[in-house]
């Protein structure tokens, strides 16, 4: 199953992202609501996220440090899908620690996942290459502007996968 955003999200998701500082965009996720920005930077992570390479399945645990506070997800990962599920992973083979802006800023393409890494701006527990992977292969969707149109209308649906 391939993971889709709407025009809207994508949107909103640029949206949340768009500031000059740290500040700035958590400003803008408390005026849309931290639980509804995450979820759409977790939508927009795991539609990037394409998983090549020996293991079958992957998950990784997310722990999102918001303006309210900690939030714990789950990305559950394989060939053919990917999802997250709110919560503690069991036996993750890693866990991503990071400020829920630096997470919008790299599903937007606003900062590399890798540079991101070793700025420290991610911190690691677990499998570091697999975190590398899943990071350095991450594909922002296509920009808002560049969506398909039919009829003279925007679409108001794209794939995340080619």
């Amino acid at each position: 199953m391939t993971a889709i955003l709407t025009y809207s999200e994508r949107a909103m998701i640029e949206h949340l992202a768009r500031g000059r500082s740290e500040a700035g965009v958590e400003e803008r996720v408390l005026a849309a609501g931290v639980e509804h920005s995450v979820r759409l930077a977790l939508r927009a992570l795991a539609a990037g996220i394409r998983l090549r390479g020996a293991k079958d399945r992957v998950v990784v645990q997310l722990s999102l440090r918001t303006p309210q506070g900690d939030v714990l997800h789950a990305l559950k990962l394989d060939a053919q899908d990917s999802r997250h599920v709110p919560g503690m992973a069991l036996n993750a083979d890693a866990t991503l620690m990071m400020r829920l802006a630096t997470l919008l800023r790299i599903v937007t393409g606003d900062v590399d996942g890798l540079n991101a890494l070793d700025e420290r701006r991610v911190r690691v527990h677990g499998d570091e290459l697999l975190a590398q992977h899943i990071l350095g292969g991450f594909k922002p969707q296509a920009d808002v502007s560049h969506v398909t149109t039919i009829a003279g209308r925007k679409a108001s649906r794209y794939h995340a996968r080619p």
